[in-house]
Protein backbone atom coordinates (compact mmCIF):
# COMPACT_ATOMS: atom_id res chain seq x y z
CA UNK A 1 0.00 0.00 0.00
CA UNK A 2 1.34 3.46 -0.80
CA UNK A 3 0.79 6.26 1.71
CA UNK A 4 0.03 9.90 0.88
CA UNK A 5 3.73 10.76 1.07
CA UNK A 6 4.47 8.27 -1.69
CA UNK A 7 6.24 5.81 0.59
CA UNK A 8 5.13 2.23 1.07
CA UNK A 9 3.19 1.52 4.24
CA UNK A 10 2.15 -1.83 5.64
CA UNK A 11 -1.51 -2.64 5.35
CA UNK A 12 -3.25 -3.49 8.59
CA UNK A 13 -4.00 -7.20 8.88
CA UNK A 14 -7.58 -8.08 8.08
CA UNK A 15 -9.31 -10.27 10.64
CA UNK A 16 -12.49 -11.82 9.31
CA UNK A 17 -15.40 -11.60 11.72
CA UNK A 18 -17.74 -14.56 12.12
CA UNK A 19 -21.26 -13.42 11.31
CA UNK A 20 -22.92 -16.82 10.91
CA UNK A 21 -24.03 -16.95 14.54
CA UNK A 22 -21.67 -19.82 15.33
CA UNK A 23 -18.60 -19.62 17.52
CA UNK A 24 -16.14 -22.48 17.73
CA UNK A 25 -15.42 -22.91 21.44
CA UNK A 26 -12.32 -24.38 22.99
CA UNK A 27 -12.76 -27.25 23.40
CA UNK A 28 -15.23 -27.90 20.62
CA UNK A 29 -18.73 -28.79 21.79
CA UNK A 30 -21.38 -31.05 20.27
CA UNK A 31 -23.73 -28.04 20.17
CA UNK A 32 -21.38 -26.32 17.72
CA UNK A 33 -21.18 -29.37 15.45
CA UNK A 34 -24.95 -29.89 15.36
CA UNK A 35 -25.55 -26.16 14.78
CA UNK A 36 -23.03 -26.27 11.93
CA UNK A 37 -24.88 -29.25 10.45
CA UNK A 38 -28.17 -27.32 10.72
CA UNK A 39 -26.51 -24.40 8.93
CA UNK A 40 -25.51 -26.71 6.10
CA UNK A 41 -29.01 -28.23 5.88
CA UNK A 42 -30.32 -24.75 5.05
CA UNK A 43 -27.56 -24.01 2.52
CA UNK A 44 -25.79 -21.63 4.87
CA UNK A 45 -22.02 -21.42 4.88
CA UNK A 46 -19.61 -21.57 7.79
CA UNK A 47 -17.66 -18.33 8.10
CA UNK A 48 -13.96 -18.25 7.31
CA UNK A 49 -12.77 -17.70 10.91
CA UNK A 50 -14.57 -20.84 12.06
CA UNK A 51 -13.32 -22.88 9.10
CA UNK A 52 -9.71 -21.79 9.62
CA UNK A 53 -9.84 -22.45 13.37
CA UNK A 54 -11.47 -25.86 12.88
CA UNK A 55 -8.79 -26.85 10.36
CA UNK A 56 -6.02 -25.56 12.61
CA UNK A 57 -7.24 -27.57 15.58
CA UNK A 58 -7.98 -30.80 13.74
CA UNK A 59 -4.55 -30.64 12.11
CA UNK A 60 -3.04 -30.99 15.59
CA UNK A 61 -5.28 -33.98 16.38
CA UNK A 62 -4.43 -35.72 13.12
CA UNK A 63 -0.70 -35.12 13.52
CA UNK A 64 -0.76 -36.52 17.05
CA UNK A 65 -2.28 -39.81 15.90
CA UNK A 66 -0.38 -42.55 14.08
CA UNK A 67 -1.20 -43.36 10.46
CA UNK A 68 -2.47 -46.80 11.49
CA UNK A 69 -4.49 -47.40 14.61
CA UNK A 70 -5.64 -50.58 16.25
CA UNK A 71 -9.25 -50.47 17.41
CA UNK A 72 -10.88 -52.41 20.17
CA UNK A 73 -14.57 -51.90 19.71
CA UNK A 74 -16.58 -52.42 22.86
CA UNK A 75 -19.41 -50.27 21.57
CA UNK A 76 -21.17 -49.73 18.27
CA UNK A 77 -19.09 -49.24 15.11
CA UNK A 78 -20.42 -48.01 11.77
CA UNK A 79 -18.23 -48.34 8.68
CA UNK A 80 -19.09 -45.97 5.83
CA UNK A 81 -17.90 -46.20 2.24
CA UNK A 82 -17.36 -43.33 -0.16
CA UNK A 83 -19.38 -40.16 0.49
CA UNK A 84 -18.27 -38.25 -2.61
CA UNK A 85 -19.52 -34.97 -1.15
CA UNK A 86 -23.11 -36.17 -0.71
CA UNK A 87 -24.15 -34.24 2.40
CA UNK A 88 -27.69 -35.63 2.37
CA UNK A 89 -26.25 -39.15 2.45
CA UNK A 90 -24.03 -38.24 5.41
CA UNK A 91 -26.99 -36.82 7.31
CA UNK A 92 -29.10 -39.91 6.45
CA UNK A 93 -26.33 -42.15 7.82
CA UNK A 94 -26.25 -40.14 11.04
CA UNK A 95 -30.05 -40.26 11.30
CA UNK A 96 -30.08 -44.02 10.82
CA UNK A 97 -27.07 -44.89 13.00
CA UNK A 98 -26.82 -41.95 15.39
CA UNK A 99 -24.23 -39.20 15.61
CA UNK A 100 -20.63 -40.13 16.31
CA UNK A 101 -19.86 -40.34 20.03
CA UNK A 102 -17.62 -42.27 22.40
CA UNK A 103 -20.26 -45.04 22.40
CA UNK A 104 -20.98 -44.82 18.65
CA UNK A 105 -17.76 -44.96 16.66
CA UNK A 106 -17.42 -44.46 12.91
CA UNK A 107 -14.88 -45.34 10.25
CA UNK A 108 -15.16 -43.39 6.99
CA UNK A 109 -13.31 -45.10 4.18
CA UNK A 110 -12.03 -42.22 2.10
CA UNK A 111 -13.39 -40.36 -0.88
CA UNK A 112 -15.20 -37.87 1.34
CA UNK A 113 -15.28 -35.28 -1.44
CA UNK A 114 -14.92 -34.96 -5.21
CA UNK A 115 -18.30 -35.38 -6.89
CA UNK A 116 -21.01 -33.91 -4.74
CA UNK A 117 -22.10 -30.33 -4.55
CA UNK A 118 -21.40 -30.24 -0.80
CA UNK A 119 -17.86 -31.60 -0.59
CA UNK A 120 -16.59 -28.85 1.71
CA UNK A 121 -19.54 -29.23 4.04
CA UNK A 122 -19.05 -33.02 4.21
CA UNK A 123 -15.41 -32.79 5.12
CA UNK A 124 -16.03 -30.02 7.66
CA UNK A 125 -18.63 -32.16 9.45
CA UNK A 126 -16.29 -35.16 9.48
CA UNK A 127 -13.37 -33.08 10.73
CA UNK A 128 -15.51 -31.44 13.42
CA UNK A 129 -16.49 -34.86 14.75
CA UNK A 130 -12.85 -35.96 14.53
CA UNK A 131 -11.91 -32.98 16.68
CA UNK A 132 -14.77 -33.64 19.10
CA UNK A 133 -14.27 -37.43 19.39
CA UNK A 134 -10.76 -38.26 18.13
CA UNK A 135 -10.91 -41.86 19.39
CA UNK A 136 -14.37 -42.53 17.94
CA UNK A 137 -14.16 -40.93 14.50
CA UNK A 138 -11.72 -42.51 12.08
CA UNK A 139 -11.00 -41.17 8.60
CA UNK A 140 -9.22 -43.39 6.08
CA UNK A 141 -7.57 -41.88 3.05
CA UNK A 142 -9.33 -42.73 -0.20
CA UNK A 143 -7.57 -44.31 -3.15
CA UNK A 144 -7.68 -41.04 -5.09
CA UNK A 145 -5.81 -39.27 -2.27
CA UNK A 146 -2.61 -41.22 -2.93
CA UNK A 147 -0.81 -40.05 -6.08
CA UNK A 148 0.66 -43.50 -6.72
CA UNK A 149 -2.75 -45.23 -6.73
CA UNK A 150 -5.26 -42.65 -7.90
CA UNK A 151 -3.87 -41.96 -11.36
CA UNK A 152 -5.05 -43.89 -14.37
CA UNK A 153 -2.87 -44.28 -17.44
Amino acid sequence: MVGTSGTATAAAPVTPVADDGLTLTDPIQLDFVTAMMDHFKFNKKLDLPNVVELLRRVKGVLRAQPNCVSLTVATRLTIVGDLHGQLDDLFAIFKLNGLPSPRNAYIFNGDFVDRGQYSCECVLVLLAFKLLYPKSMHLNRGQAAAPSTGIEA
